[in-house]
């Protein structure tokens, strides 16, 4: 028994050296934190030790894959993930609408509403796209 839970011990700490090794430590999206990576390292400097010791009750390694294993999920959890993408809005103007006109309209385009004052509206892109295509603005 006491083999095959080094041999987890093992397996585990391979597991955890690749992913650090391969892991980019920054703020960016895809990148983990600094203090996420050291969290990992201490683990897995505990698991070598652990590792290091021949003859140990086989609960030993079991203990320190366990918490390995759990470093390295804590560590993939804290991955900096992409943030929510930002819509760049465009400026509209609808067809036939006159400088100095005041008033509000409203258009149903594909399910959308785009409320227009004073003739004007700010827009995402696609969305600007489709009401140009249907003829709605310049």
């Amino acid at each position: 028994m006491e083999l095959n839970q080094m041999q987890r011990l093992i397996d585990t700490l391979t597991q955890a050296e690749n992913l650090r090794t391969n892991a980019k430590i920054g703020d960016e999206a895809g990148q983990f934190p600094k203090k996420a990576a050291d969290a990992l390292e201490s683990e897995v400097k505990a698991a070598s030790a652990a590792a290091r010791v021949k003859d140990q009750e086989s609960a030993l390694y079991e203990e320190a894959a366990d918490r390995l294993e759990k470093a390295i999920q804590a560590f993939v959890k804290a991955e900096k993930k992409e943030g929510p993408k930002k819509t760049l809005l465009q400026g509209v103007v609808l067809k036939g609408w006159e400088e100095g006109q005041e008033g509000t309209d409203t258009l149903f385009i594909r399910g959308k509403v785009v409320n227009f004052r004073d003739g004007k509206a700010d827009v995402p892109k696609d969305q600007a796209d489709e009401l140009r295509k249907a003829g709605y603005i310049e």
